[in-house]
């Protein structure tokens, strides 16, 4: 099965993609989205290895997120959707706890506000740069491991990005939004 998800990996770039555990650390990433995540974050590594702390994290990604407070509020409604699991609970109690984090999102209706595609929307050298993921998992799998794998596939939502994104993987453009020189 590692072979299948390399393939997965490969066969996303230039646009990035991100094999997940079931508690959202990323446990390995393509190129492109090592090259897109340096180029948002002006080379800066990640400092967690969990999304949902990058995310939420006002020293990590949360500052070059435009739609921060859409994005984290559908995660938060993921995690809270599943009471039962006490990690994600013991997640959810973390993720709320970062400054600024709405205090009525410990109380509010799950779902409430959710689209039906959520557009991430990145700060970056060359302009917003727009995603949409998809998350794909494994019908009837024969071990538990792979039960609790995700690859979650991110999407340009608009032609800056896609451009962005070719760029980046053909090496024309550098973390810092400049163009490369051979």
């Amino acid at each position: 099965m590692r072979e299948d998800v390399d393939l997965i990996l490969t066969h996303q770039n230039p646009y990035p993609a991100f094999v997940l555990n079931r508690h959202i650390d990323v446990l390995n990433l393509n190129t492109a989205a090592q090259d897109v995540g340096a180029f948002i974050s002006g080379g800066k590594a990640p400092k967690h290895a969990n999304l949902l702390r990058q995310i939420f994290d006002p020293e990590d990604l949360r500052p070059i997120i435009d739609n921060w407070g859409e994005v984290a509020r559908r995660l938060h409604d993921e995690i809270a959707a599943a009471p039962g699991n006490a990690v994600a609970r013991d997640l959810l109690e973390e993720l709320l706890s970062y400054p600024d984090v709405p205090a009525e999102w410990r109380h509010a209706a799950i779902g409430a506000d959710s689209k039906p595609v959520l557009i991430i929307d990145f700060r970056s050298p060359a302009g917003n740069l727009r995603f949409f993921e998809t998350i794909t998992t494994f019908a009837a799998p024969l071990s538990v491991t792979l039960d609790e794998l995700r690859i979650d596939c991110a999407y340009p939502a608009d032609d800056l990005t896609t451009a962005v994104c070719r760029r980046l993987a053909a090496g024309e453009m550098t973390s810092g939004g400049h163009v490369a020189h051979p």
